[in-house]
């Protein structure tokens, strides 16, 4: 509860009801029915305004409820789209370093068959290429392709 609405109610009805007391202890009857008289329309007023006040304290907490929530769904928006992006460029940088790898074997691949295509070799060519086309094939059977 907050402590200023609390205040709002309860001086009014303490400030009321001491002026009530006091005019009541007078030794004439017309004091208290005046006393009555005024602290009524007097009480009401206040209360009135009181209530308006705290609704509008209530409407206030409410939006800034609402903001705090808003914020707090924007804040969980941008973690879910960062870790999206982080999962992404995750992936990226495996798929570049894996193709960094196949690059590197096919140069080694190229060398090795020009080595022996310099010194004539060819059905040795010709069977290193046969390896190749079948661990090729067997790595795509492996991967499902």
């Amino acid at each position: 509860i907050n402590t200023k609405l609390i205040l709002l109610l309860g001086l009014p009805v303490i400030i009321i009801i001491f002026i009530i007391n006091v005019l009541c202890v007078m030794p004439s009857a017309k004091y208290c029915i005046i006393a009555f008289m005024i602290s009524v329309p007097l009480f009401a007023i206040v209360h009135w305004k009181v209530f308006r006040h705290g609704t509008q304290l209530l409407q206030e907490q409410e939006q800034i409820h609402m903001e705090e929530k808003k914020i707090e769904n924007e804040k969980n928006l941008q973690i879910s789209e960062m870790s999206l992006q982080y999962d992404y460029y995750m992936k990226q940088s495996n798929d570049m370093e894996n193709i960094r790898k196949i690059s590197h074997d096919i140069k080694n691949h190229l060398l090795i068959l020009s080595q022996l295509a310099n010194k004539e070799e060819y059905d040795k060519v010709i069977e290193y290429i046969e390896i190749m086309q079948k661990e090729t094939v067997g790595q795509n059977k492996a991967k499902g392709e």
